[in-house]
C-alpha cells in the first residue's frame, strides 16, 4: 500500500449538501446519514469533495448542480438522492470510492450516467467549455459562507470575537470565528463572481469579462455618488438555504441594493412539513403536536449554524429527528430542555442577531414574523415547549394549511424589501429567521386549501 492510498483511505470526507425544490423528506434523511458517519458538511464547493443533491430530479435545478460540481477541487464525486430509503446506500458508496480513489480525479473523467439523477457521480460537465475557471465559480460560494454570520451586526466587531470566546457556552463554536474572519477578507474581491455562477440562465449580469466574471455597472446610491453594481444571485445551489428560492441581488460595495425573487417549482406532490395535515382521514393531534416541533427545531437549527454555532444547530437536529420518530424519552425530554434554556439564555447570540431583520406589526404580517431575527429564534424555542407539554391550540386543518401558504406567499413577496440596505450576512440571517417551505406552494397543496 502506498503512502498516498494509506492517506486517502483515512481522509475526512467533506459534503456539500444542497436540496432540490420538493427535496425536504430526503434532506431530512441525509442529513442523518452525514451525521452517523461522523462527518461535518462544508457551506461552499470549494471546501468540498462530495456533492450531495437532496429531492426528486429537477431538470432546472440541475443545471446550477453542474456549475456547483464543476466548481469543487478534485477528486470529487457527486450523488443526487431522490428516496430517503437510499440515502444510507448512496452516501455510503460514495464514501467508500472517495476513500478507494475511484471518485474523478479531471474534469473529463468518468461516464455520463444512464440510470437516472441519482447515479450521476463521476460526473463532470459537459459545458467545460463555457465554464469560467473553477478559482472563479467557486469564489461567490466562499462569499456566503454561513460562519459570516456574525459579520452583520453594526456593533463594534472587534469584540466580537473575544465575546464569544468569553462564553462558556458558546466554547463549541468560538474556533469558528477565524473562519469568519478569513471569509471576510475575500468578501469584496468574490462579489465579482456571481456572474459566473449563473452566468447561463439568463440573468442581466451586463458586460461580461474573460474568463466569466460580470463586469460591474454603475448607479447611483443612496447618497448621489456612482458606484459599481454587481450582480449576485443566492441560491438556488446554496447551503443551508430553502429549496428552490433564488434570489437575485444587486450590490454596491457591501450593501443589497434591490433584490428579486422567484422560486423554482417543486415536483407535484405535497409539502412534507404539512403531511399530517395533508393526509386522508383524520388528523392525528399528537402526531401533528410533534411534526410542529420537529418543523420549529430543524428551523432553529438552520439558523443557528448560520449564525455560526453548529454544535447548537447539530443537537437541534437530532432531537427533531427523534420527534418525527416519536415522542421523546426522558432524557430526551431533558436535553431538549438544556438545549432550550442553552439557547434562548445566550446573550452573545442575543447581541448578534437583535434588530437584524425587523418586522413591524401591521395588516397582513403573519402571526410569528413580527420582530427582529432573534425574536422569530425565540418563537421557534417556545413552539418546541408548548408542543412537549401537549398545549398546542388546536386548530382546523384547512385553516392550518392556509394560513402556512399565506405566510410563505407573504415572505416571498416582501423578501425583496426586508433584504435591501442589508449586508450579505444580514441577508442570509434574514433568510434563515423567515425559512419559507416553498413546498406550500404546489398546485397539490392549494388544491386541499380550497376544497
Amino acid at each position: 500500500m502506498g503512502l498516498n492510498t494509506w492517506l486517502r483511505a483515512r481522509a475526512a470526507v467533506a459534503p456539500f449538501v444542497v436540496t432540490a425544490p420538493g427535496g425536504t423528506c430526503v434532506r431530512l434523511a441525509v442529513e442523518r446519514e452525514i451525521r452517523e458517519h461522523g462527518l461535518c458538511q462544508v457551506s461552499s464547493p470549494a471546501a468540498a469533495d462530495l456533492l450531495v443533491v437532496a429531492g426528486p430530479a429537477h431538470e432546472e435545478f440541475d443545471s446550477y448542480v453542474t456549475r456547483a460540481f464543476d466548481s469543487m477541487p478534485l477528486p470529487r464525486d457527486r450523488v443526487w438522492i431522490s428516496e430517503p430509503d437510499a440515502a444510507a446506500t448512496e452516501i455510503g458508496a460514495a464514501i467508500v470510492r472517495l476513500r478507494a480513489g475511484a471518485a474523478a480525479v479531471s474534469p473529463l473523467s468518468g461516464p455520463e450516467s444512464v440510470d437516472g439523477p441519482h447515479h450521476q457521480h463521476n460526473r463532470a460537465s459537459g459545458h467545460d467549455a463555457e465554464q469560467a475557471p473553477v478559482h472563479e465559480q467557486a469564489a461567490v460560494h466562499e462569499q456566503m459562507q454561513p460562519a459570516a454570520g456574525h459579520e452583520h451586526t453594526g456593533h463594534a466587531a472587534e469584540h466580537e470575537h473575544v465575546e464569544h470566546a468569553a462564553e462558556p457556552e458558546h466554547m463549541g463554536h468560538a474556533a469558528e470565528h477565524e473562519h469568519v474572519e478569513r471569509a471576510a477578507e475575500h468578501e469584496h474581491m468574490e462579489h465579482a463572481a456571481g456572474g459566473a455562477e449563473h452566468g447561463g440562465h439568463d440573468h442581466d449580469m451586463g458586460m461580461m469579462m474573460p474568463g466569466g466574471l460580470a463586469m460591474a455597472d454603475r448607479a447611483a446610491d443612496r447618497d448621489g455618488l456612482k458606484l459599481d453594481v454587481l450582480t449576485v444571485p443566492l441560491g438556488p445551489v446554496l447551503a443551508w438555504w430553502p429549496a428552490g428560492l433564488t434570489v437575485v441581488t444587486r450590490w454596491q460595495g457591501d450593501i443589497v441594493c434591490d433584490a428579486a425573487v422567484s422560486v423554482l417549482a417543486a415536483p407535484s406532490g405535497m409539502s412534507f412539513w404539512l403531511e399530517p395535515w395533508l393526509r386522508a382521514g383524520s388528523v392525528d393531534a399528537d402526531e401533528r403536536r410533534r411534526w410542529r416541533a420537529a418543523r420549529a427545531l430543524d428551523s432553529a437549527s438552520t439558523l443557528l449554524i448560520v449564525a455560526g454555532w453548529s454544535d447548537a444547530a447539530t443537537t437541534a437536529r437530532r432531537l427533531r429527528d427523534e420527534l418525527l420518530v416519536g415522542d421523546l424519552s426522558w432524557a430526551g425530554e431533558v436535553r431538549l430542555r438544556r438545549w432550550a434554556r442553552r439557547v434562548a439564555g445566550s446573550w452573545v447570540l442575543r447581541w448578534s442577531l437583535r434588530d437584524v431583520g425587523r418586522i413591524a406589526e401591521g395588516p397582513g404580517v403573519p402571526a410569528g414574523l413580527v420582530g427582529d431575527v432573534h425574536d422569530r429564534l425565540l418563537r421557534w424555542i417556545a413552539e418546541t415547549d408548548l408542543a412537549r407539554r401537549h398545549e398546542e391550540k388546536p386548530t382546523e386543518p384547512d385553516g392550518f394549511i392556509g394560513a402556512q401558504i399565506a405566510r410563505c406567499q407573504w415572505i416571498v413577496d416582501t423578501l425583496p424589501t426586508l433584504l435591501a440596505g442589508t449586508e450579505l450576512a444580514e441577508a442570509r440571517l434574514i433568510v434563515a429567521s423567515l425559512d419559507p417551505d416553498i413546498e406550500v406552494l404546489t398546485a397539490a397543496v392549494s388544491e386541499v386549501a380550497h376544497g
